[in-house]
């Protein structure tokens, strides 16, 4: 079969259809064909019928976990982590992995809103449990109209942010959209075997649109990665 140009008349479609390499064969409506060039490199071809032909192409989706940022820190005061909260979820998945320079120091949490600021007034609330190894005597702590979430350790224990390498997972929700009240639970480990479970919130309803993490005293150095899970 020839591939020159096909008569006036001709039905077939006909090769100068396609303009550029990857160019694809779709249609706009019954009996009109189109071309869909090619897309960008990794995106997938996706049904989407507000477009023309009714495909576009579009990022992967990464399933029920979307990443959102991530980053590493060293010998910081404090990490401010803004612009990770919007409407798009409900739920959000944090994990931080830190070390501190201040053995048993505490690692605490402040909401940020709009600027961004830091929510500094004494509205947060929340249980904390920390457990040794030996599984035999749970400290119980907690922080009761603070300025911070105390995530890790306490003012008041022993239990606090070790100088070797501590991981906690964390959820977040009522985050990102207009006057909400945040709620958080999370679990984890202190780097000495010593177990941490808690959950915390802020009595101030606003837009939150990031957090912050510091210790009580000395810095911290670690990572930490912000995802949405799927609605």
């Amino acid at each position: 079969m020839s591939t020159g140009r096909l008569g006036a008349g001709d039905t077939a479609i006909q090769p100068t259809i396609f303009d550029a390499k990857g160019d694809l064969l779709t249609a706009t409506a019954a009996d009109t064909p189109a071309r869909l060039a090619v897309g960008t490199n990794g995106h997938v071809l996706t049904a989407d019928s507000a477009e023309a032909t009714g495909l576009k192409w579009a990022a992967a989706s990464s399933g029920a976990l979307t990443k959102i940022t991530s980053a590493d820190f060293s010998a910081q005061s404090s990490v401010t982590i803004d612009d990770v909260f919007t409407a798009s979820y409900k739920r959000y998945q944090i994990i931080i992995c830190a070390t501190g320079s201040v053995g048993d120091a505490t690692l605490q949490l402040q909401m940020r809103y709009a600027g961004p600021t830091t929510e500094t007034g004494s509205n947060y609330f929340g249980p904390l449990l920390t457990c040794a190894r030996t599984g035999v005597t749970w400290v119980q702590s907690g922080f009761v109209s603070t300025t911070s979430m105390n995530i890790i350790g306490s003012a008041t224990t022993t239990t606090g942010l070790q100088t070797t390498t501590c991981g906690i997972t964390m959820y977040a929700t009522q985050v990102g959209n207009t006057s909400e009240s945040p709620r958080f639970w999370w679990s984890g480990s202190t780097g000495a075997d010593l177990v941490v479970i808690g959950s915390g919130r802020t009595t101030t309803a606003r837009t939150y649109t990031g957090f912050l993490i510091k210790p009580d005293s000395g810095t911290i150095t670690g990572s930490y990665q912000v995802y949405g899970l799927e609605n």
